[in-house]
């Protein structure tokens, strides 16, 4: 009897332990606040969101913990049992619903016993998002994740509130911040089940296979769809190692040539070489950066060197950020070399390698290089937008399918209930709604690629691109780069990326409020 005893309390023991591990990995923390003490707060959508997401998660293998209409105090508390629970995690998830604002630069997740309108009750009522940032960075998991579902239009009045929208917050290596929408703008509570943000992210969290950050665009760029471009998600992220949260053995691979197009020309941006170049052109002579790559390679077969009055640092020494952002698009910089391991003497070389494959005539100085860079990164824009636009115009078309054909099938099976009679049929519906939602995942894969080669090309040609760029940059007839035979909708694309640039500074790094400007319309 005794060691039946020892031998259950073991195995009990074993039980407790394996759980703990495991569970460990991955935890999360949901809190939803709809319901409040004053009525007039009341959200219909945060129960149903952190039930759902609870859902989702927990068959993604997080242990997760749920807190429904939590005081400041309940919210704490949790926060402070989340906190131990992420210290040996791999991913530590922190998601609110509910009412936020912001105060003197800090925004604050209001609790159910908020009901007076006034600063004492807010501050007393309310968790500050730094608090539950803090208590990420205190317990330091490999990955932490902060959703902020929290930037709705209050209805309540406080002078020295902001009326909409939370304010930006950053935290330390191996966090990502994941706003609902972009600051001191408001959400969207949703009229269905969902807020529209919520679920977005509930669509597809469980895609098999997918980084968090192509995750967190395609959760994006559909909130931009769904809201008309009225409510555009923020991130802001320094994440140290790849996440998916839906892992499965065997990688799916649509055979798409557009996107194996796509990724090989960002090979051939990793690479930055001429002969690079010319092997995406062997390998796709008529493919989306055809005509791109045969300028680049025209470009660098010029054998004239020419001369300058004025020595090389000379002339890109007083900007060296913009002469490497330069120089990067044109090539003659590694990609992934950063501008503190370029020093002088590399920076000159480059530019010397770029003068003497030039074709202008007269000096190429700085402005040279400069229109250069602008007039490729303008090219390469406008392919990379058609194709976006192209493809959302397509998502848009599926997705409208996919409505269609699954309520069907809905109420086929309603039908086909319990009889035999109608099972072919019935399995014919459902390899046609599987083959749908193949192509949808075929869209947004071309989808992931190009909107993440646009928002490189942003964050590069911000260093370089001037203020006055314009469109007569393309009409030079005797630029080094060569002038493309554009067509009107590839010349708005253009005239629109160079607006992106110029409100794509510092201060708005994690928009993607670009995103809108491609929507189709409404008959597309």
């Amino acid at each position: 009897m005794r060691a039946v005893e020892v031998f259950l309390g073991a195995a009990v023991i074993w039980h407790v332990l394996t759980f703990t591990v495991l569970a460990a990995d991955r935890v999360a923390l949901l809190v939803g606040n709809g319901n409040f003490d004053n009525p007039a707060l009341s959200l219909a959508n945060p129960s149903n969101d952190v039930n759902d997401l609870e859902a989702a998660l927990s068959a993604l293998g997080f242990r997760v913990s749920v807190l429904r209409d939590g005081t400041r105090q309940r919210m704490l508390d949790e926060l402070s049992q989340f906190t131990e629970a992420a210290k040996s995690a791999d991913v530590a998830l922190f998601f609110f619903a509910g009412h936020g604002v912001q105060y003197t630069g800090e925004n604050y997740l209001i609790g159910r016993e908020f009901s007076v309108a006034n600063t004492r009750t807010l501050l007393s009522s309310s968790v500050t998002l730094t608090e539950i940032r803090r208590a990420l960075e205190r317990a330091r998991p490999k990955t932490g994740l902060i959703f902020v579902d929290a930037c709705r239009d209050a209805p309540f009045d406080i002078a020295e509130v902001e009326q909409s929208g939370l304010a930006r917050t950053s935290g330390g290596a191996g966090l990502m911040f994941v706003y609902s929408t972009d600051p001191g703008n408001v959400a969207f509570d949703g009229s269905g089940r969902n807020s529209v943000f919520t679920a977005a992210l509930l669509d597809h969290i469980e895609t098999p296979n997918l980084d968090v950050r192509l995750l967190i665009g395609r959760v994006r760029q559909q909130v931009v769809m769904k809201t008309s471009g009225k409510q555009v998600p923020w991130v802001e992220e320094a994440l140290l190692n790849e996440l998916t949260f839906a892992q499965d053995g065997e990688v799916s691979r649509h055979n798409d040539p557009v996107a194996a197009d796509m990724r090989r020309w960002q090979m051939v941006v990793q690479d930055g070489s001429f002969e690079a170049v010319q092997g995406y052109l062997a390998a796709y002579p008529n493919g989306t950066y055809a005509d791109i790559a045969r300028s680049i390679l025209a470009f660098g077969d010029s054998s004239v060197s020419k001369g300058t009055s004025q020595t090389s640092l000379d002339i890109v020494g007083d900007n060296p950020d913009a002469a490497i952002a330069a120089l990067k698009m044109l090539g003659f910089v590694p990609p992934d070399m950063s501008s503190e391991a370029f020093g002088d003497a590399e920076l000159g070389a480059a530019f010397e390698r770029y003068q003497s494959t030039a074709t202008a005539t007269g000096d190429v100085d700085f402005n040279t290089m400069i229109d250069d860079a602008t007039r490729l990164s303008m090219m390469l824009a406008s392919t990379t937008a058609q194709r976006m636009r192209t493809d959302l115009v397509a998502l848009n078309g599926v997705e409208r399918t996919l409505t269609i054909a699954e309520d069907a099938l809905r109420d086929f099976e309603v039908i086909a209930a319990g009889s035999d009679e109608y099972l072919a049929e019935l399995t014919q519906a459902r390899r046609d709604v599987a083959a749908i939602k193949d192509a949808r995942d075929t869209v947004l894969g071309r989808l992931d690629g190009s909107r993440q080669y646009y928002r490189s090309l942003l964050d590069q040609s911000v260093l370089f691109v001037p203020q006055d760029a314009s469109l007569a940059l393309l009409n030079l007839s005797g630029g080094t780069r060569g002038a493309l035979n554009v067509n009107q909708r590839a010349m708005a694309d253009t005239g629109q990326f160079l607006k992106h640039v110029h409100s794509s500074r510092i201060s708005e790094v994690g928009s993607m409020s670009w995103l809108a400007d491609f929507l189709p319309n409404q008959k597309e």
